[in-house]
């Protein structure tokens, strides 16, 4: 998810040139409230300037930039390219609210379903469900591949991701507990990004077609001994 800029000490230099300090400005009559408010100020614009960057770097990733430039972001954010530098000197941070932001809008898009309902119906809706949220993450996915290796928030993230996936598939699927651990495993497999991208990307399915491969296989694992 990371931006392709250069993290170069002329940038740095060039932050602390063009961000002078605002000391001078504070009225001579109350300068301990008028710095408290202007502190307060320059805090609020950070926090939101910080907001329109991870913004902007969600939106631009969903669109299929994975590597999207300083330019396209400050563009996209409505900032200079001076506060995409500024924050960029916290990649982690900025890592990390991204793939909470990600995370959240996984968790929001999940539905439970009736444990007790019928066990073609639970496998038909929780495959519906998955390849929904896989074919709408893809993006995110796949700019994680490109960056994760030099990131622990974006390996912490993965981690994150595939146990809340396991979680909603041993919710739905109870009978699950009772199956022997290579049935397991299995499941698990098929509902996870890796068997969704093996699908589209090496079959070369569309996402119609995936599905059914999905729902297939799960039917052949459960339902058909």
């Amino acid at each position: 998810m990371a931006l392709c800029v250069p993290f170069c000490d002329t940038e740095r230099v060039y932050r602390q040139i063009a961000c002078p300090d605002f000391t001078m400005a504070l009225s001579e009559s109350n300068p301990d409230a008028d710095s408290e408010v202007e502190g307060d100020g320059r805090t609020r614009r950070r926090v939101r300037n910080r907001e329109k960057v991870v913004e902007a770097l969600y939106e631009l990733i969903g669109e299929g930039h994975r590597r999207p430039t300083a330019d396209q972001v400050a563009a996209r954010a409505g900032v200079g390219r001076r506060t995409v530098f500024r924050h960029f000197d916290d990649l982690e941070s900025l890592f990390a609210e991204l793939a909470r932001q990600v995370l959240n809008e996984a968790q929001s898009g999940r539905k439970e379903l009736d444990p007790g309902g019928p066990l073609e119906v639970r496998l038909e809706q929780l495959v519906a469900g998955y390849a929904a949220l896989f074919e709408k993450l893809t993006p995110f996915r796949r700019s994680n591949q490109l960056h994760a290796w030099r990131s622990p928030v974006l390996q912490r993230f993965d981690r994150q991701a595939h146990e809340h996936l396991r979680a909603g598939v041993s919710q739905a699927l109870p009978e699950l507990a009772d199956e022997p651990a290579a049935i397991r495993a299995s499941l698990f497999l098929l509902f996870s990004p890796t068997a969704w991208d093996g699908l589209r990307e090496d079959q070369g399915l569309d996402p119609r077609g995936a599905e059914e491969a999905l729902l297939a296989a799960a039917r052949r694992l459960l339902l058909s001994r």
